[in-house]
């Protein structure tokens, strides 16, 4: 049988994508890794209850380059250190046994066998490379448009299907805009110049979306079927992909940023501070109240105050407001510099945008709006 030859360090990197989907067997229980070479390739196949991942390892070396291997083989979760080895070559072949795994380097030499699939086995199989058609964009930049609307998401709360048709985020490339609504509490847009994508994203897969992304050196390319929607790196084949709910993609209208009475500047370090102070004296309810004379902000909850800090005004010298502190605090750990605070927008006067002073190729508004004022 032919042999391979791989650098461990791109092995590593293989695996790490084809982990960012934890293996699932039909009967929902945990579940192995799918391995097979593939014309001189070797694939790493996770699938998930709603998500899969095909990982492509390219060696550095290939016997014979068109090899495909008949049998698959399974690799348990907690034997993925296999193939994570810090000698300086990793050589794999197909044997009657298995999957023969050798590593060396160093005067060191250690070696394993992965087990052969059997052929009566429940297991899933490697699927055919994925060919989709689709935007392609910078990595990094979809990882920035997806982190920046993860703030009004609600990923960690999208459970039930129910969950998932509505907590999904939106793209909108008309405007080169995404959108998220944490069901009306507070609102992320983040906007990229020349931004295509179409699609609607169910905010539970955001943060493996993130993760592939930030494991990608270069473009990817954004498509969908009519059951997934997938993200691939066309450089080595990997993709991931994600069961798709349909859902009612809301109108979006943008408000002006100029169109506020009051614009404040405050330090992000102290505003967190200030913030997560608050969060944890108040009680009962998660409600403060914003007052400002011009030069401090104090924050009081049921008439006591709970912190103070500098402010600077631009537009305006007074505010008092009541806001949500814990969506408050979620919102400005999603900005960074200078945190610019507008208030009372000449369309909706209760509306709080938060934005930070980093000037990145993304940028990301949030809005919150004030709580009613109790009598």
């Amino acid at each position: 049988m032919p042999k391979f030859k791989f650098d461990p360090r791109t092995l590593k990197q293989g695996f790490a994508i084809g982990s960012l989907v934890p293996p699932t067997s039909p009967d929902g229980k945990a579940g192995d890794y799918v391995l097979k070479i593939v014309e001189g390739v070797l694939c790493v196949f996770s699938p998930g209850k709603r998500s899969f991942v095909r990982a492509e390892i390219h060696p550095t070396f290939a016997e014979d380059p068109s090899f495909s291997s008949e049998d698959e083989f399974y690799l348990p979760v907690d034997r993925k250190s296999l193939f994570d080895s810090d000698l300086t070559e990793v050589g794999i072949n197909v044997s009657e046994k298995g999957l023969v795994v050798k590593a060396d380097g160093d005067g060191q030499s250690r070696q394993a066998v992965v087990k052969k699939k059997m052929g009566n086995s429940r297991r899933a199989s490697m699927p055919k490379r994925f060919s989709i058609t689709g935007e392609s964009m910078s990595s990094r930049n979809l990882e920035e448009l997806l982190h920046q609307v993860s703030c009004s998401a609600l990923a960690r709360e999208t459970k039930s299907e129910e969950d998932m048709k509505v907590n999904q985020v939106h793209f909108y490339p008309e405007i080169g805009s995404v959108y998220s609504n944490a069901r009306d509490k507070y609102v992320s847009i983040a906007t990229l110049d020349g931004m295509k994508l179409t699609h609607s994203i169910v905010s539970a897969d955001l943060p493996t979306m993130r993760a592939f992304c930030s494991k990608i050196d270069g473009d990817v390319v954004v498509g969908q079927d009519k059951g997934h929607l997938f993200i691939q790196d066309p450089k080595t084949g990997s993709i991931i992909g994600f069961s798709r709910i349909s859902c009612n993609k809301p109108p979006l209208t943008v408000f002006s940023q100029d169109d506020y009475e009051i614009v404040m500047i405050a330090d992000h370090t102290q505003l967190t501070k200030a913030l997560k102070w608050a969060s944890m004296a108040v009680e009962a309810t998660p409600r403060v109240t914003w007052e400002s004379d011009g030069q401090e902000l104090r924050m009081l909850h049921g008439g006591n105050e709970v912190a103070t800090m500098t402010i600077e005004f631009t537009r305006g010298s007074t505010i008092k407001a009541d806001f949500h502190v814990d969506n408050l605090l979620n919102i400005v750990s999603h900005v960074d510099g200078k945190v610019m605070l507008k208030y009372k927008h000449k369309s909706a006067p209760a509306l709080l945008e938060i934005t930070g002073s980093t000037k990145g190729i993304v940028n990301a508004r949030h809005f919150i709006l004030s709580m009613k004022e109790r009598k």
